[in-house]
C-alpha cells in the first residue's frame, strides 16, 4: 500500500494530475502512510497534523485503497457539520473520480435529522401549531417535502426552528416500524439501507455514542474508525452520557398528551371515554403540580440564582414527583387498552417510556446513586417562558467507558486533530481518552508562519489571576488599537460572556468604520456569514468560536485571544475532575487545566491561517504567557512565527499586507 500511496500523493502522481499547481506535501504522505501501516497491522493510531497538512486525504486515501482490496467498512466520525460536508461534497467525489477506485460512501446522520413523513401529515392534520410564523413554516415544509429525495433537516434552504422540526422529525421512540403507513417513502429507512451498503460512513461523534447508548442498534457493523476534530470525543462523550431531567420537560411530557390551554394533544384524537378522559386531565394537573412543588423546591434552596449549582448532598429536596408520574404511566397505559389507531398507539407508547425514563433519573438524581458521577442544578431564564431549571448529572472520567467500547476492540482506531499534543506529548489525549496502546505521529503544518503570521502578546497588563476587574478595563483599550492598526476583520475571542459584553460595549461607537459583531445576537450560523460579507467586520465570541470555524483569506487577517482559555474552575464537571486528580495525589492544575487550556488555545490560534495565501495576526492580551512559568507551554506549543510585543510592529506588519495586496490588484509584482 505504501508503493500505492507514493504513486498517488508525490509530484507527477495521480494526484498532481487534476490539480493545478500541485506541491507535494511531504507531511501529508507522511500521514497517509502511517494511517495505511495502522490499517494492516490493526493498531490504534493518534495523529497531531497541522493546519495545512490535508489530513482527509491523508486517511481517506488508505482506507479507499482498502476499499479496493476488502469489503470493510470505515466510520470516519467528526464534530462539526462543515467537515462532514467538505468529506461527502468535496474530498470522496474528488478521489473517486481521481483514483477510478469503485467505492461507497455517504453522509449518515442522526435519526431526528431526518423528515417523518407520518408524524408530518398527524401535525398538519390535528392543526398542532396555532401561530401564523408556525403555519407558515409547517406549510414550507409540506411543500419540500414533495421534492426533498433525502429528507434531511440540513438540505432546508431555510430555517426551521427546533419547535417545529422536533415535531415532525423522526424519532426512534414514535417510529412504527413495518406498520407505519409510510414506510416506502421513509427518508430514514432510505438512509439506513445505504448506511448498511457504504464502505466509507461518515458520521458525527454524537452518532457514535448513541450507537454505543443504544446497544450498537444505530449503525451497522463497522471494521475501522477515524476520529476527526478528536479533541472534542471526551466533552461529546460526556455529555452524551448524562442524563436530564427539566420541568420544560416535564411540561412537554404533558402537553404531548393534553394542553388544557391549548386544549391540543394527542386526547382529543384519542376517542376515549369521558370517565378515562377526565383521568388524564386529573393526572396531567397532578405531575404539573408535582413538578411546581420539586423545582419550586429547589429554586427555593439555591435562591433561584441563575447558573450552575453544585449538589453534593443526596435527597436535597422530597421528590415530589415519584407519585404523579407513576398515576401519569398509569393513566396512559389505561389510554392504550382503548385506543386502536396504531399512530396514537405509537405516540402514547412513546411517551410511557418517557415517563419511566423521567421518574428513573430524577430518582437516580436524588439519591446520587452512580457514584462516579457529578451532579448538578442549571438555572437559566428563558425570554417569555420563564426559569429552565434543571437537573443534570454526567460521568466524571469516561476514559474507562471509551477503552471498553473502542480502544479494547481488535479494530484500528485513527485519532487526529490540528490540536492534540502539549508540550510534544500526547500523554494528555491519551489518558483523557482511554487510549493506551498505538502508534503517534506529529507533522506540523506545511504553511509558512514565518512570512504569513505574526504574533502579538502584552506584558504590561494587569494579572486577571489576580486584579481581574484591572484586566477587564484594560482589554478594551489595547483591543482598540489592535483592531485600528488591522483594519478590522477580526475575531476578538473571549473566555467568558461577561468579558465579551464590556469590552463590545466599551468598543461600540469608537469604531465607527467597522461593523461590530456580538455572539448571542443571532444564531452562530447567521452571524458568521454576516461577518464574511459585511466591511470592516470585528466579531465578538466566546467558546463555539474558538474551534471549528474556518474563514480563509482576506475576511480574517486579526485573531484577539483576550485571556488563556482554562476551563471555570466552580463549572461542576471541572471541579470534579480536579478533585479526582488530588485524591490521586497529582497536581490538577499542571496535569489538567494547563493542558486543557492549551489545547483550546492552539485551536483559537488555527482560525487565523487557513490557506497558504492568508497572512495575518494573532494577539494575546493575557500576561501570564510571559510572567507565569506555565506561560512557555502556549507560546511554545504554536508554530514559529514573527513575534513581537510593539503595536508600531503590528502597524508595520499590516501596512506590508495592504500594500501587497494592492499591488496584486493592480498586477505588479508582489
Amino acid at each position: 500500500m505504501k508503493s500505492d500511496i507514493q504513486s498517488i500523493m508525490v509530484a507527477g502522481g495521480l494526484l498532481s494530475r487534476h490539480l493545478e499547481s500541485y506541491e507535494t506535501r511531504h507531511e501529508q504522505i507522511a500521514m497517509a502512510e502511517a494511517v495505511a501501516r495502522a490499517i494492516k497491522e490493526k493498531r490504534h493510531l493518534v495523529v497531531e497534523a497541522g493546519t495545512g497538512v490535508g489530513k482527509s486525504l491523508a486517511y481517506l486515501i488508505p482506507f479507499i485503497l482498502r476499499a479496493k482490496e476488502k469489503q470493510e467498512r470505515v466510520l470516519v466520525s467528526t464534530y462539526t457539520k462543515t467537515l462532514q460536508e467538505q468529506l461527502v461534497r468535496k474530498d470522496l467525489p474528488f478521489l473517486e473520480k481521481v483514483l477510478g477506485i469503485d467505492f461507497r460512501y455517504m453522509l449518515f446522520m442522526g435519526s431526528e435529522n431526518y423528515l417523518c413523513l407520518r408524524r408530518l401529515y398527524r401535525t398538519v392534520d390535528t392543526g398542532l401549531f396555532d401561530t401564523k410564523e408556525k403555519i407558515l413554516n409547517l406549510d414550507k415544509v409540506l411543500e419540500w417535502s414533495r421534492t426533498t429525495k433525502n429528507g434531511m433537516r440540513s438540505e432546508l434552504a431555510f430555517e426551521v426552528p427546533w419547535a417545529i422540526w422536533s415535531e415532525i422529525c423522526r424519532e426512534t421512540d414514535l417510529c412504527m416500524g413495518k406498520k407505519c403507513p409510510h414506510l416506502e417513502g421513509c427518508f430514514y429507512t432510505r438512509a439506513r439501507k445505504k448506511a448498511h451498503q457504504a464502505q466509507i460512513l461518515v458520521i458525527n461523534h454524537h452518532l457514535f455514542f448513541a450507537n454505543i447508548a443504544s446497544g450498537y442498534r444505530v449503525l451497522p457493523r463497522y471494521d475501522s474508525i477515524v476520529f476527526d476534530e478528536a479533541h472534542l470525543i471526551e466533552d461529546v462523550a460526556t455529555n452524551y452520557l448524562g442524563r436530564e431531567v427539566s420541568n420544560f420537560r416535564l411540561k412537554f411530557l404533558c402537553d404531548k398528551i393534553y394542553n388544557p390551554r391549548t386544549q391540543k394533544g394527542l386526547l382529543p384524537y384519542a376517542k376515549v371515554s369521558e370517565r378515562l378522559s377526565g383521568e388524564v386531565h386529573t393526572a396531567i394537573e397532578r405531575v404539573n403540580a408535582g413538578q411546581n412543588r420539586f423545582f419550586g423546591e429547589i429554586l427555593l434552596k439555591l435562591e433561584a440564582r441563575p447558573g450552575t449549582h453544585r449538589i453534593r448532598a443526596k435527597d436535597f429536596v422530597p421528590n415530589s414527583l415519584v407519585e404523579p408520574l407513576r398515576e401519569f404511566y398509569g393513566v396512559i397505559g389505561r389510554l392504550t387498552d382503548e385506543i386502536r389507531d396504531e399512530e396514537i398507539l405509537a405516540e402514547l407508547d412513546a411517551e410511557r417510556r418517557r415517563c419511566i425514563e423521567i421518574g428513573n433519573d430524577l430518582e437516580i438524581f436524588l439519591t446520587q446513586a452512580l457514584g462516579d458521577h457529578v451532579y448538578w442544578v442549571d438555572i437559566r431564564e428563558r425570554p417569555r417562558r420563564g426559569q429552565r431549571v434543571a437537573a443534570k448529572m454526567v460521568p466524571i472520567k469516561v476514559a474507562s467507558i471509551l477503552k471498553e467500547a473502542i480502544f479494547e476492540e481488535t479494530f484500528p482506531v485513527i485519532l487526529t486533530s490540528a490540536t492534540l499534543s502539549v508540550a510534544g506529548s500526547f500523554e494528555f489525549f491519551k489518558r483523557r481518552v482511554g487510549v493506551e496502546n498505538g502508534d503517534e505521529l506529529r507533522v506540523d503544518s506545511s504553511f509558512d508562519y514565518q512570512h504569513q503570521a505574526l504574533l502579538y502578546s502584552v506584558r504590561d497588563m494587569p494579572d486577571p489571576g489576580l486584579e481581574n476587574q484591572k484586566f477587564t478595563e484594560r482589554v478594551p483599550e489595547i483591543a482598540r488599537d489592535l483592531l485600528r492598526a488591522c483594519g478590522g476583520r477580526a475575531f476578538v475571542l473571549f473566555t467568558s460572556y461577561h468579558l465579551l459584553n464590556s469590552t463590545y460595549d466599551a468598543l461600540c461607537g469608537t469604531l465607527s468604520d467597522m461593523t461590530l459583531l456580538k455572539q448571542g445576537d443571532m444564531p452562530r450560523f447567521a452571524l458568521l456569514e454576516r461577518f464574511k460579507q459585511a466591511q470592516n467586520p470585528v466579531l465578538f465570541g466566546t467558546s463555539s468560536f474558538w474551534q471549528g470555524i474556518d474563514v480563509p483569506g482576506k475576511a480574517l487577517e486579526c485573531v484577539v485571544i483576550t485571556k488563556l482559555p482554562f476551563a471555570v474552575p466552580d463549572d461542576p464537571v471541572t471541579e470534579a475532575r480536579l478533585e479526582e486528580i488530588r485524591k490521586a495525589r497529582k497536581n490538577p492544575f499542571m496535569t489538567y487545566q494547563v493542558p486543557q487550556a492549551v489545547i483550546l488555545f492552539k485551536q483559537g490560534f488555527g482560525r487565523l491561517i487557513r490557506t497558504k495565501a492568508d497572512a495575518g495576526m494573532v494577539a494575546v492580551l493575557d500576561p501570564r504567557v510571559h510572567t507565569k512559568g506555565y506561560g512557555r507551554f502556549f507560546i511554545d506549543a504554536l508554530p514559529s512565527c514573527l513575534r513581537t510585543e510593539e503595536l508600531d510592529t503590528v502597524r508595520t506588519f499590516f501596512d506590508k499586507i495592504r500594500s501587497s495586496r494592492s499591488e496584486k490588484q493592480d498586477g505588479s509584482p508582489a
